[in-house]
């Protein structure tokens, strides 16, 4: 079968929607699948930065990227295309069996795609009101023509309070490249990692706020933060940064601690691949994590903005034994390995595949 990904824009660094969207196209090149996946240089309804009309993004796709993206922090199959296009229309993708987008704003340039661009498919990956135009993103839903698929129960009874058409697919990680390879009592049990993102949404001061407060009670621990910008100059000597980490899994297992301080998050992939590799998992009480949190003991909740709350938390999983932690850190790692890539992608096939092919 032939597929088309449809991605909103194209990024240099790792992204977790865009990772989702990646994998699904990479696993069904694997599988011997005609895959293209496309990168708009225009999304409706984006703002784009002054300095940054359309014109000198397709020259910069043209001149510095030569019209080929390629992203150095994803592997794809060598048979897999990538694509760049002015925007979502016939004139600018191949004719296909099944088209794939994420993000609202493509959703009605998908429904107006002919027929041969096949079967069209929103993949909704969040509640994605972060930029406003709720109005639009709730119509989004109701488009009679294409299959929407949810990737967590968060997204699920999102939709469903405007649409009970939506099928859910959980999302994995790659259980061979997150995994644990340092055994839970060879680490550093007072050692946390966090990552650190200048987005708003992804909560990353209200987590600094509360080690620095815990830091003027108690001097007993690390913190390492990871991110794909710069280090802060605010940032005090004694918190270690990384940018733009190679592996992630070696990070993951050389911390007891993870900590996730977003405001909204469709599943929180950073979590998953933690508890994956046998973290114990400190996050927000918000429904993007609800299926970390309520499926295991080893995740810990406070409340989203809350640094206050954070350092409560911070103290009570400091003060628990090795022992105790060691049997969270199983529980985390036997919770999320229900959620495998094999079985999603063999779900999605079920669904998007045309009936006259079954």
């Amino acid at each position: 079968m032939k597929y088309n990904f449809i991605l909103p824009f194209y990024t240099k660094v790792p992204s977790g929607g865009t990772k989702i969207m990646y994998e699904y196209a990479n696993r069904l090149a694997i599988l011997g699948h005609e895959v293209t996946v496309y990168h708009c240089i225009e999304a409706p309804y984006f703002k784009y930065a002054k300095s940054r009309p359309f014109v000198l993004r397709k020259l910069i796709t043209l001149l510095i990227y030569k019209n080929k993206p390629s992203s150095p922090w994803f592997s794809f199959d060598k048979n897999l295309k990538l694509k760049f296009i002015n925007r979502l229309a016939d004139k600018y993708i191949g004719d296909s069996d099944v088209t794939v987008i994420t993000w609202w704003s493509l959703v009605k340039p998908l429904s107006l795609l002919s027929g041969s661009k096949g079967r069209k498919v929103n993949l909704i990956q969040g509640y994605e009101n972060w930029e406003g135009n709720d109005d639009l993103l709730h119509r989004s839903y109701s488009f009679e023509n294409i299959i929407k698929i949810g990737i967590s129960p968060y997204v699920i009874d999102s939709v469903k309070k405007f649409d009970e058409n939506i099928y859910y697919i959980p999302n994995a990680i790659d259980s061979k490249k997150y995994f644990i390879d340092i055994n839970f009592d060879q680490r550093n049990r007072f050692s946390f990692c966090m990552l650190y993102s200048e987005s708003i949404i992804k909560g990353s001061d209200f987590g600094i706020q509360a080690f620095l407060d815990l830091r003027s009670k108690n001097k007993d621990f690390t913190l390492t933060l990871f991110g794909t910008s710069q280090r802060p100059q605010s940032l005090p000597e004694w918190i270690e940064y990384i940018s733009n980490q190679s592996d992630l899994k070696d990070l993951y297992n050389s911390h007891t601690y993870f900590v996730s301080n977003s405001l909204e998050e469709g599943w929180g992939l950073p979590v998953h691949e933690a508890m994956a590799c046998g973290c114990i998992i400190i996050c927000t009480k918000i429904d993007g994590h609800r299926q970390f949190y309520e499926g295991s003991e080893g995740v810990f909740v406070y409340e989203k903005g809350n640094s206050e709350n954070l350092v409560k938390i911070l103290e009570s999983v400091l003060d628990k034994s090795s022992d105790q932690l060691s049997v969270l850190s199983n529980l985390n790692i036997n919770a999320v390995s229900q959620f495998e890539w094999d079985k999603v992608i063999n779900r999605f096939i079920e669904i998007v595949e045309p009936y006259d092919q079954k």
